[in-house]
């Protein structure tokens, strides 16, 4: 063999030899090692997840969010979570975690991109519609939404000659209707408090007390819920007709099976005035006294419900957010990546297992939005998703938020205005809000009528 060639040869091996012996400095890329996950991403905002084995805890941890670092320091068996804001809608960035070892060599590494929600339109058409008012104060109390030609809203109107407890939109008008309910005892026509649709040919309404189901044709009073009462209803949730809640005054919740009522502890004497689900197995009910500022929030799961939070009449600023909130909670909603949403004097959220203000509405915390400059008084909370929400409220409060702002709709806002929208029904393009207006002496009964454009 040629010296040269075998020189050359010997050359080659050593160095690969030695080569293979050395530490890689390759990246791990084993989720057993490290994983890094999207939890949750808004127009604005992402929650990235981190697991580290616990070899790690110690080292360095470096964030990155494309070329910029976000995170340099070292890592501990607490940094599991990491919230970042700031960022643009409809945007896809890429993350990087890397873990580096005592000699800043890399010891590990995990990559994903995050692709930010686009924003929904503020542009809306809205026409406003005013009943009763003459034979006594009117308003409305409830919606419910079938489609775009089949709307129920129930209260009481008082015409100059007549008395009527709801009215029905057919696509092109809205009809007063008379709901008779005196076949439990009470009288003909009472207000309606409520009303919840299951579908087109399946609708419930209640005016308290008994319950009416409407199958398209015909109104069937139904007394079988009254023996199980402890207060009046206020509200109407379930799945299916077959399985639902009814909540009310005096803690009022009571259960349908498909076969009886079940009356069910709530834990509380405070009036209960929504209810909210995303399955038989997950739902919230919030109450409140208007009078000492005080509310809470219920959550049912486990089979059974449970205190989640309240606003106690001793308020401690020391357990905001932990076992507390401030104010009432008169209104509540869940969005699609399970944000829950309470409203009252202030509007709160709870997300990623921790309660806070919703701190994109302009002057929403404790001390905040002095003299109702800014809004009145939330009533109620829709949305079609976590970048579609609409608010109601007192003095013509209707605001939307489209995933990066909010903006006020519908007739303008005036502070202490005697007007007020009590609650709402949000489906796809349609939005529906429905309350009452003082005028004079006695109040007309409103409805709301909002398109997306």
């Amino acid at each position: 063999m040629n010296i040269r060639i075998a020189f050359f040869i010997f050359l080659f091996s050593f160095f690969m030899f030695f080569s293979s012996c050395k530490r890689s400095t390759a990246p791990l890329t084993d989720p057993d090692n490290l994983r890094l996950r999207v939890e949750d991403v808004s127009c604005t905002e992402a929650w990235l997840s981190l697991k580290a084995k616990p070899a790690f805890y110690d080292k360095t941890l470096r964030l990155y969010r494309n070329d910029s670092l976000l995170v340099d320091k070292e890592l501990s068996p607490d940094d599991t979570l990491f919230y970042f804001k700031g960022l643009l809608p409809a945007t896809t960035y890429g993350f990087t975690a890397k873990i580096l070892d005592s000699g800043r060599q890399l010891a590990a590494k995990a990559q994903l991109s995050a692709t930010t929600m686009d924003t929904t339109s503020h542009d809306f058409t809205w026409q406003t519609y005013e009943f009763g008012g003459q034979g006594g104060s009117s308003s409305f109390y409830d919606v419910a939404i079938i489609d775009e030609n089949d709307i129920w809203a129930v209260g009481e109107i008082y015409t100059a000659d007549d008395k009527y407890n709801a009215a029905h939109w057919d696509g092109e008008k809205w009809d007063l209707k008379k709901i008779k309910t005196a076949v439990c005892g009470g009288v003909d026509y009472p207000p309606l408090e409520t009303v919840f649709s299951f579908g087109k040919d399946d609708i419930v309404f209640s005016d308290g007390a008994m319950l009416i189901h409407f199958d398209g044709n015909t109104f069937k009073s139904d007394c079988s819920l009254i023996p199980k009462l402890t207060g009046g209803v206020r509200k109407i949730w379930g799945t299916s007709n077959k399985d639902y809640y009814v909540v009310g005054t005096n803690g009022l919740i009571a259960l349908y099976d498909g076969l009886e009522w079940t009356r069910i502890e709530s834990g509380t004497e405070l009036s209960l005035t929504d209810i909210w689900g995303i399955s038989s197995n997950e739902i919230y009910s919030v109450g409140y006294n208007p009078s000492f500022y005080t509310g809470i929030v219920l959550k049912y799961n486990d089979s059974q419900w449970n205190k989640m939070i309240e606003s106690p009449n001793e308020f401690d600023p020391g357990q905001l957010f932990r076992t507390q909130l401030y104010g009432t909670t008169g209104g509540v909603w869940m969005d699609e990546k399970g944000t829950l949403y309470t409203v009252g004097n202030l509007m709160y959220q709870y997300r990623m297992g921790k309660w806070n203000y919703v701190t994109s509405l302009p002057e929403n915390f404790i001390g905040g939005d002095p003299d109702n400059a800014y809004r009145g008084y939330l009533h109620a909370v829709r949305g079609n998703a976590s970048n579609d929400i609409f608010i109601f409220g007192q003095s013509n409060t209707i605001i939307h938020f489209n995933g990066m702002s909010w903006k006020k709709i519908g007739p303008a806002f005036i502070p202490w205005y005697p007007s007020w929208w009590l609650e709402c029904a949000v489906k796809d393009d349609l939005i529906i809000g429905v309350g009452c207006e003082s005028q004079n002496i006695l109040k007309k009964a409103k409805i709301i009528m909002i398109r997306k454009q």
